[in-house]
């Protein structure tokens, strides 16, 4: 692997192609606001790009709209990727708009809709039909005359009736369509990831190894003994929930029980964000990335990215 590339997002689609997000060292180190973006297809690595925009999430529509990618930029910047080529866009403009002190975190298709969120608790979405983005915050954002510390850290939902948002001191939001509500959660840790389940239930993980399962007003912690590290994200496959940290910890949730789970034996492996077609598990770390089918664990080979200063 090239010393100066650093692996961050990925995505699995459901054609079984995946997209990984990618940084230079070099260019971080100098402030250079920048993107590495690769393609893998049957067996290869078929497309790397570098952008000049800092992505933070990537996601693919839905149903009809399935050929729409969207990258979210930490400042706001939107691009899409269609079958007609890349086109960009912004989630707001003016005062209240993301910027380099409100940055994005996540974006993610639910429904017929995508949603973003990010610092301030600000919240943005917008019909993946059309073009531009409503401003959906009313009741959450945290306006710049605060010295509050809050934020949207992810977002997931069953459908524009029920979206979950959380982030920051452990707070968790619900979005029925018209309005955000709080709900009292039982830690007051930062929460990295909220994902909604096919079985009906909504799965959460965060700092101090805390995991929470539970939907609407009631929610449980699972306790597990493995980490007190960050669990940073967590996606499912068939019957199993898996769970990761950026220092190489994977659990796995079956029913009740969580287990620690070895990528690869004799091998220290990175780890830090998953995602799922429901068919096969997308693992992303700085050094790694690897796919697993549910019986054993691939490591893909590294892109070769040709980058520009």
């Amino acid at each position: 692997m090239n010393a100066d590339i650093g692996y961050q997002k990925g995505a699995i689609f459901e054609t079984g192609a995946i997209l990984v997000l990618a940084f230079s060292k070099e260019l971080d180190e100098k402030n250079v606001d920048h993107s590495l973006v690769a393609w893998w297809k049957d067996g290869g690595w078929v497309l790397s790009s570098q952008e000049d925009l800092t992505l933070t999430s990537i996601c693919r529509g839905r149903g009809q709209y399935s050929s729409q990618t969207l990258f979210a930029g930490i400042y706001g910047e939107i691009l899409i990727g269609t079958p007609s080529g890349m086109r960009r866009e912004r989630l707001a403009v003016g005062k209240n708009a993301p910027n380099r002190l409100r940055t994005i975190h996540e974006v993610r298709a639910v429904g017929e809709h995508f949603i973003a969120v990010g610092m301030r608790r600000q919240v943005f979405w917008r019909h993946m039909g059309n073009s531009s983005w409503d401003k959906i915050d009313d009741g959450v954002f945290v306006s710049d005359e605060s010295t509050d510390i809050a934020g949207f850290i992810s977002v997931d939902g069953f459908n524009e009736n029920e979206v979950y948002a959380v982030g920051h001191n452990g707070e968790i939001w619900i979005f029925d369509g018209n309005k955000w509500s709080q709900i009292e959660s039982p830690t007051n840790l930062i929460l990295n990831c909220v994902r909604c389940m096919h079985d009906g239930t909504v799965l959460i993980c965060g700092d101090g190894g805390v995991i929470l399962r539970g939907r609407r007003n009631i929610w449980t912690p699972l306790n597990q003994e493995i980490t007190r590290r960050a669990i940073t994200s967590l996606a499912g496959l068939g019957e199993e929930v898996f769970f990761v940290t950026e220092h190489g910890s994977v659990l796995a949730l079956n029913n009740n029980s969580i287990t620690s789970i070895e990528i690869e034996k004799g091998r220290r492996v990175t780890t830090g964000f998953l995602n799922s077609n429901n068919k096969s598990l997308l693992s992303v770390g700085q050094e790694d990335i690897y796919l697993y089918d549910g019986m054993k664990w691939q490591r893909l080979a590294d892109p070769d990215f040709n980058m520009t200063s």
